[in-house]
């Protein structure tokens, strides 16, 4: 497994939010594989969320709402919501809910994919905004999860203390993964962070001046030009100030295209160490050893 990818999670120093009202498109039909260059993988958002009285209004909201499982490996969090780290699934992907002192919330709007239902937007009690979207071929996206996904455990638990409050019912099998991040950015910054990710990831990206906005393939492209994942950078006059959030990435490429990564942005000094984590992945040693790095500014 370590030898065909590497965790990446990343931090994001971009202010964000916005209306996505099509699903982004490419040019070029290509399906990416363990061995090819680029982000191949989205895993998770994560958003910070503060303390409440239980039963938790922005869980509650993830899984009675959006009937989006949590994993096992943090349920046991579940009664200690806005105290304790929880994560909840979405498909092969997921979102990861720790405390804060206060709500965060990507500057746009979060893309999630499940396989049946209606098309809507909906936005948590702490001001995050999805847009939800049925899946018109769930298996693609599933399969993917053979060689990219974290491993997350997909089953509803029940009996865990705090978790029996959430409404989980096991069984359901309704979300895909995540489609999309779309990020608000200054005007005039949009076609240089593409050329961020094409230079330093890979990544084939495609500008869109019409609509003042570019994309970032993730995965690849299928044959409807869709991205099988994307990020997405919309210019606009204001964007709201960054508030701390981050999303997690897998690079392609093996640990030939991890190290390339990893030494295209130290040359740049944007190698970060987050102060809340233990891990110290300042160098190659720490990098490997962790099997991830992050970045914050660029």
């Amino acid at each position: 497994q370590t030898e065909k990818l590497m965790r990446l999670p990343i931090l994001l120093l971009l202010p964000l939010t916005s209306s996505l009202t099509t699903p982004s498109t490419m040019r070029e039909v290509k399906l990416q594989k363990p061995g090819d260059p680029g982000i191949a993988f989205l895993e998770h958002v994560n958003i910070n969320i503060p303390p409440s009285p239980s039963p938790h209004p922005t869980l509650t909201f993830h899984t009675k709402t959006l009937r989006q499982p949590l994993d096992l490996r943090r349920s046991f969090n579940a009664g200690q919501a806005g105290s304790k780290t929880i994560w909840v699934n979405v498909g092969n992907s997921q979102l990861h809910l720790p405390s804060g002192p206060v709500a965060q919330s990507v500057r746009g709007t979060v893309g999630l994919l499940r396989r049946s239902g209606e098309e809507e937007r909906l936005t948590s009690p702490d001001g995050q905004v999805y847009h939800v979207r049925p899946c018109d071929d769930p298996e693609l996206y599933l399969h993917r999860g053979d060689y990219w996904s974290s491993g997350c455990n997909l089953e509803r638990g029940s009996g865990e203390a705090g978790a029996e409050e959430y409404g989980m019912v096991e069984g359901e099998d309704v979300w895909v993964g995540v489609d999309y991040v779309e990020f608000e950015v200054p005007r005039g910054d949009g076609e240089r962070i593409l050329k961020f990710y094409e230079e330093v990831f890979g990544s084939e990206v495609q500008w869109m001046e019409g609509e003042g906005k570019g994309v970032v393939a993730v995965g690849g492209v299928k044959e409807d030009g869709r991205c099988l994942q994307s990020l997405v950078f919309k210019e606009v006059d204001d964007p709201v100030e960054y508030d701390g959030h981050h999303i997690a990435i897998y690079v392609g490429e093996g640990l030939v295209g991890f190290k390339a990564v990893f030494d295209k942005l130290k040359a740049r000094d944007l190698v970060w160490v987050n102060p809340r984590f233990s891990d110290k992945a300042e160098d190659w040693e720490g990098a490997v050893g962790e099997m991830q790095f992050r970045f914050k500014d660029f």
